[in-house]
């Protein structure tokens, strides 16, 4: 169909395919190609996707491995308005995102669904054929697209909902650096200042700090408590760091530390 055509080769890139303006689309089943875009490094690994405005005006210095293997498409601009589309193509979100970064990665599932949707357009640009031969490869083109767009939504979220994990937990240990450690040892009263759940803030905690919100309030903690305790007398850690009694005490301070209080001073 004119204004599309299908590479299997890097080399593609580097040629004079592409003089006229348009997007290429590659799939990388295996192996690994790195370029250089607005000069700076790029790397397409296995699974991941390319999204190129205009390619030989922006990518140069193509150094595939041995074992790369790829699928693309190159979709002139006249052909763009007539797929169905929608969003994709004036969201400005993802045209500043695919400006900036071209390589978008995905999950095994949605990439596999990417591969799948450049065999299909494969199987309908081949059969030429059939009775709807354009509004097939039409279709087929613009499923593609719109998997294409699926994926580097995944990363928008993943990347949101990553900072959003990371700004609690950042909360969280403000709270345990301010000393609140000192009264409040329990998950659901930071929980509570964060307006979270305990479950949710202890799912932050792990995902932005690898350890549990438990784990950081007790570490915070007991590096603090055992240094108090060579320095001052018992008691007096004790009602600082408000135990209810000093056995409360020993046994908090013996299960982090295998030691009892008396022994540290």
């Amino acid at each position: 169909m004119e204004g599309i055509s299908i590479f299997e080769s890097h080399e593609s890139l580097a040629s004079g395919h592409f003089l006229e303006e348009g997007v290429f689309f590659c799939y990388c089943r295996k192996g690994m190609l790195a370029f250089t875009y607005l000069n700076a490094e790029g790397r397409l690994c296995e699974g991941d996707a390319l999204v190129l405005k205009n390619p030989a005006r922006s990518i140069s210095s193509l150094r595939a491995t041995e074992d790369f293997e790829m699928v693309g498409v190159f979709i002139a601009r006249p052909l763009i308005p007539r797929l169905e589309i929608g969003k994709y193509a004036t969201d400005a979100r993802r045209k500043a995102s695919v400006y900036l970064n071209p390589v978008i990665r995905m999950s095994r599932e949605r990439s596999r669904e990417v591969e799948r949707s450049f065999e299909n357009l494969r199987r309908r640009l081949a059969a030429t054929d059939a009775f709807f031969y354009e509004e097939a490869v039409t279709l087929a083109v613009s499923r593609l697209v719109l998997d294409l767009s699926e994926g580097q939504l995944e990363g928008y979220l993943a990347q949101e909902a990553s900072s959003a994990n990371m700004d609690i937990f950042y909360r969280f240990i403000k709270l345990l650096e301010a000393g609140h450690y000192k009264e409040h040892r329990d998950v659901s009263w930071y929980a509570g200042q964060l307006c979270v759940s305990p479950k949710h803030l202890s799912y932050c905690a792990k995902a932005a700090g690898g350890r549990s919100a438990g784990y950081w309030i007790d570490s915070i903690c007991i590096g603090n408590l055992t240094r108090a305790l060579r320095e001052r007398p018992v008691r007096e850690v004790c009602a600082e760091y408000h135990f209810s009694s000093l056995s409360y005490l020993s046994r908090y301070v013996k299960r982090l530390t295998g030691t009892c209080p008396r022994e540290l001073q």
